[in-house]
């Protein structure tokens, strides 16, 4: 299927790709199929594109790249199984201040096997709302990744 986009312009992904989030996204409630689009394949920054509205995309990564042990808390908090979901937090780049900042707070889970994925609010000690993911690289918390990519087939 083909998914119009005004960032990357049409792109092209099996129908398979798709996830259906039934609650949408908080701030995006009427958006219920997006995908997981790996614009520069090894970066560790994916974006979550809308496939209905082409203007609506949000760039996340895999906060486990960032914060070891991350994805587990949050799937322990949630009750999830780690293994059978991928766990994703938005990202927002501030070109002033150069910081790359990550909500663990509201992260994004995918259960892989369903295709279905929620956005989720977690309490968990140790996980910010904004967090200065290069600053977490900074403090030996966490290398810088390199690579990676989203795992979601």
């Amino acid at each position: 299927m083909n998914i119009e986009t005004t960032r990357f312009g049409r792109i092209e992904v099996a129908t398979e790709m798709l996830i259906d989030f039934p609650r949408g996204l908080h701030g995006f409630q009427h958006l219920r199929r997006w995908i997981v689009w790996e614009h520069r394949p090894g970066n560790p920054f994916q974006w979550l594109q809308s496939a209905d509205e082409p203007k609506t995309a949000l760039m996340v990564t895999q906060p486990e790249l960032f914060l070891p042990g991350c994805a587990k808390k949050i799937s322990d908090a949630l009750g999830l199984d780690e293994s059978a979901t991928t766990v994703l937090c938005s990202v927002a780049l501030d070109r002033e201040t150069r910081q790359v900042r990550a909500n663990l707070c509201g992260p994004i889970v995918i259960d892989r096997s369903l295709r279905r994925g929620g956005q989720h609010i977690v309490d968990i000690d140790g996980l910010d709302y904004d967090a200065d993911l290069l600053a977490l690289c900074r403090k030996g918390q966490a290398a810088a990744p390199e690579s990676a990519a989203v795992a979601i087939r």
